[in-house]
C-alpha cells in the first residue's frame, strides 16, 4: 500500500507492478514506466513536476489465454471480469487462434502389369488468426466477458493403397480445424473481435490403375487456409509486452503447418499439426 488513493483504491493496485518508486515525492508507488499511451494509466489527482502520475504509469493488466483441446469447429473459451470501480476506459488487443495444418495424402501402388505408383500430396498449413487493438470507454461495475478461441485442429494423414489385380486408390488426408475467434464483450455487446484462421486444405491420395506400370508425379497438395480477419496492428500497444504475452511460444495467432504427403511405396500420409490458441490482452485506464 502506497497511501495514494484514486477513488477509494491505492495507486500500486491500478498500475503494472514494478520495483522503483515513481520519485520521492509520492514514496510506495511501485510502478513500471510506458512508452505507449495505449497502456498508460491516464489521468491522476497527483502530480509532479513532469505531470500527472498516470501519464508516465502503466495501467494494470490482464492476459486471458486457453489450454483446452484444439477444436476442428472454432470453438473459444470464455472468462468473465468487472470493470473496476475506479476505471472509464479499457486497452485491449485480441489475437485469433491459428487455423490447424491438413494432412497428407497416402501413396498408391498397383503392380499387374508392374508396379504402378503415385506419391500422396502434401497437406498445407492453417490461415493466422486475425488481431484487432483499440481503447474503448467502460464503465465501473459492467460486465466484460472474454472468449479466447482454441487452436485449429490438425488434419489426419491418409492411409496408402496397394493391389496386386486392381486399381489402387489411396486416402485422402484430413482438412485442418477453423481456429476459434477471441472476441471481448462489454455489458452483451461485442466490441473486440479477431477471427480465427481457417485449416489447411487436405492432400489428395494417390491414384493408379492395375494396368499401369512406372511412377507418376506426387498427387495433388492441399490450400493454405486463409488467415483470419481483421489484420490490424497493435503498434500503439506496448510491444515487448505484446511480444511476451501474446506471441510467446505456441500462443497467439500462429498456424498449424500441413502435413507431408505419404512416398512412393506403400507411404501413409502424415498428418499436420496443430494452430496455436488466441490470447487477449486488456488493460485498465482512468
Amino acid at each position: 500500500m502506497s497511501g495514494f488513493n484514486y477513488k477509494g483504491t491505492d495507486l500500486n493496485d491500478m498500475v503494472a507492478p514494478g520495483t522503483t518508486s515513481i520519485s520521492s515525492v509520492f514514496p510506495g508507488v511501485n510502478h513500471t514506466h510506458c512508452s505507449n499511451n495505449s497502456d498508460k494509466l491516464g489521468t491522476t489527482k497527483y502530480t509532479d513536476t513532469q505531470g500527472d502520475l498516470g501519464s508516465r504509469l502503466s495501467g494494470k493488466y490482464e492476459v486471458f489465454a486457453t489450454w483446452s483441446d484444439p477444436t476442428n469447429t472454432g470453438q473459444v473459451d470464455t472468462h468473465n471480469r468487472t470493470v473496476p470501480s475506479w476505471a472509464n476506459k479499457m486497452g485491449v488487443v485480441v489475437v485469433g487462434a491459428g487455423g490447424g495444418g491438413s494432412g497428407g495424402g497416402g501413396s498408391a501402388v498397383a503392380w499387374y502389369a508392374g508396379d504402378a505408383y503415385q506419391p500422396g500430396g502434401n497437406g498445407a498449413r492453417g490461415g493466422h488468426g486475425g488481431q484487432h487493438a483499440d481503447v474503448y470507454p467502460c464503465t465501473s461495475g459492467q460486465q466484460v466477458s472474454i472468449s479466447v478461441g482454441r487452436a485449429g485442429h490438425y488434419g489426419g494423414g491418409g492411409g496408402h493403397a496397394s493391389s496386386p489385380n486392381q486399381n489402387a486408390n489411396a486416402g485422402e488426408g484430413g482438412h485442418g480445424g477453423q481456429g476459434g475467434a477471441t472476441y471481448v464483450k462489454l455489458a452483451g455487446i461485442t466490441r473486440f473481435q479477431a477471427n480465427g484462421g481457417n485449416g489447411g486444405n487436405r492432400g489428395i491420395g494417390g491414384n493408379v490403375n492395375d494396368h499401369e506400370s512406372g511412377g507418376y508425379g506426387d498427387a495433388a497438395a492441399g490450400n493454405v487456409g486463409s488467415n483470419g480477419t481483421p489484420s490490424q496492428s497493435a503498434a500503439n500497444f506496448d510491444r515487448a509486452r505484446l511480444n511476451g504475452a501474446l506471441y510467446s511460444a505456441n500462443t497467439g495467432k500462429l498456424w498449424g503447418n500441413g502435413g507431408a504427403g505419404g512416398n512412393a511405396h506403400r507411404g501413409d500420409g502424415v498428418r499436420g499439426n496443430h494452430g496455436s490458441s488466441g490470447k487477449a490482452y486488456i488493460v485498465w485506464k482512468t
